[in-house]
């Protein structure tokens, strides 16, 4: 548990801020971030719930001990913060809510996850998971979502929209050695390879529309899944998962940092390797769902590309032009996601009991 400073203010608020699953995943980092800011200002007390390597039934008693070994925390609160997948902390938000606690989810993600209709992954204990996560949404005084994108996905009636934020480790510019544009291009893509991230179709798509030679590289601990087609226009060189520091170094050594979705994906999202990409100093290329609100601001800022269109694909001209306007657009971009007080400060407001009904859809 980690206590955050606080002011003098007479309008402080004492905020639990619950995080869960990996302590080094990215909603871990997000939170912590969050909880740096907040703690400016307010008194903040960090929680986490995590999912021990064991068996379901370990994972399912690990949690419910987590839960009710934290809710002596709870009178102390007068805001709870949690992030998408809620139901982890069901039996604390049951609680926090009969308390009369204001709690505010950030939903990253909307669940069920299916693909052009199908369900992935479908078991009983993510149907169970999913069924208890729309519950944990109704507990909610405010929803916040990440972009517009979402606003038609989400049970809130007036959700907030508030982007991703950098993390402080990755708001420095680093010093990008560009690589020489007379060979081939190198693009990175950082992340899980699953069904979800739609390598098979982006490949398959720039082979169709890029003449440019391009070498992908792939920075996971997953197998690729699929059997490449051996071709002069794109070459994938597989280098496994590398530690946070070392990865920021080799991405420098890239043109281009790869976001990629499945194209029929019936989610919304707002992928965070952004936040990666931009630090280290590329500019960010987007294939899969069309996702107008975020690629709207990448390509408006000058920072990314979306290259979902069936046309030809020139990455020397692409990149030629972000990189020259990376520097600029990218200031623009972190200060268009930094966490301020004008977008916290009305997540704090006491609950008002009687709009906690119109809050959300019926």
């Amino acid at each position: 548990m980690t206590n955050c400073s606080m002011t003098s203010d007479d309008e402080r608020r004492r905020i639990l801020i619950i995080t869960l699953g990996a302590m080094t995943g990215t909603s871990s980092h997000l939170f912590d971030e969050l909880s740096r800011f907040l703690g400016q200002d307010h008194t903040c007390r960090n929680i986490w719930i995590g999912l021990p390597e064991t068996s379901v039934f370990g994972r399912v008693l690990a949690v419910i001990a987590s839960n009710f070994r934290h809710l002596r925390d709870l009178p102390w609160a007068e805001v709870i913060m949690v992030h998408a997948p809620s139901s982890l902390s069901l039996p604390l938000l049951v609680t926090a809510r009969i308390l009369g606690k204001k709690l505010v989810v950030f939903q990253w993600d909307v669940y069920p996850i299916s693909i052009d209709g199908v369900p992935y992954r479908k078991t009983l204990a993510r149907r169970l998971l999913y069924w208890l996560e729309g519950l944990c949404l109704k507990l909610a005084d405010v929803i916040v979502v990440p972009s517009e994108d979402f606003r038609d996905f989400t049970t809130a009636y007036d959700p907030v929209v508030f982007p991703l934020w950098p993390q402080a480790t990755l708001q420095s510019l680093a010093v990008h050695r560009v690589p020489s544009l007379d060979g081939d291009f190198h693009i990175a893509f950082a992340g899980e390879i699953n069904e979800l991230r739609g390598l098979q179709e982006c490949c398959a798509h720039l082979q169709a529309w890029s003449q440019t030679r391009t070498v992908l590289h792939l920075f996971s601990d997953n197998p690729l899944g699929w059997e490449p087609e051996v071709n002069d226009v794109l070459r994938i060189e597989h280098h496994g998962r590398l530690p946070r520091e070392l990865l920021q170094a080799r991405l420098q050594q890239m043109h281009f940092g790869l976001i990629s979705l499945h194209p029929l994906l019936d989610q919304p999202g707002f992928p965070s390797k952004t936040f990666d990409y931009l630090a280290a100093g590329l500019p960010v290329l987007y294939f899969g769902r069309l996702l107008p609100a975020f690629t709207d601001e990448l390509e408006k800022r000058g920072v990314g590309v979306d290259i979902n269109k069936d046309e030809e694909i020139n990455l020397k001209d692409l990149y030629e032009d972000r990189i020259s306007r990376l520097e600029e657009g990218r200031a623009d971009y972190l200060a268009f996601t930094q966490l301020s007080r004008e977008r916290l400060e009305p997540l704090l407001v006491p609950p008002n009991t009687k709009q906690r009904a119109l809050r959300r859809r019926t």
